[in-house]
């Protein structure tokens, strides 16, 4: 049976040494600030199909303390399926990676699936719910929820 353990604090604090419960699953909430943004013009001039998006992000726990960074790459479906992209991310946390990848319609709120990760990270599926709090420069509140 797969327990869902639920931390709030610093990321260090997910896996307790010794601790069974904290292999089960974690819900790990971090702040997400964009470094830099890159746009990738495809194909005919202005938005169209296969346009990327490049993001760069600082990873801050809730004192504001950094403990990572994130690579976004979003790429525009255009006119085939208007208004969607298909985005992967990956987040350099201290004991691992985790992997997202899926489609999203808005920039400031979305869900996608975890898809892989590394570390502690290395079994873990779920979910990824990014919300975007404040702009400029964009600030998006990140909450995973993993499971193992």
């Amino acid at each position: 049976m797969i327990k869902l353990l639920a931390v709030s604090a610093l990321l260090a604090t997910l896996v307790f040494p010794g601790s069974q419960d904290a292999q089960a699953g974690a819900v790990i909430r971090i702040w997400g600030t964009t470094t830099a943004i890159e746009f990738v013009d495809i194909g005919r001039p202005g938005h169209s199909a296969g346009d990327e998006m490049l993001r760069g992000v600082r990873l801050t726990d809730k004192y504001d303390r950094i403990i990572g960074s994130a690579s976004f790459g979003c790429v525009n479906f255009g006119n085939a399926v208007p208004g969607v992209s298909l985005c992967t991310a990956v987040f350099n946390l201290p004991k691992g990676k985790i992997v997202v990848q899926g489609t999203r319609r808005t920039i400031d709120y979305y869900l996608l699936p975890v898809t892989g990760g590394t570390g502690i990270y290395s079994h873990a599926s779920g979910s990824l719910l990014g919300e975007t709090v404040s702009k400029p420069p964009r600030k998006d509140r990140l909450l995973f929820s993993l499971e193992y």
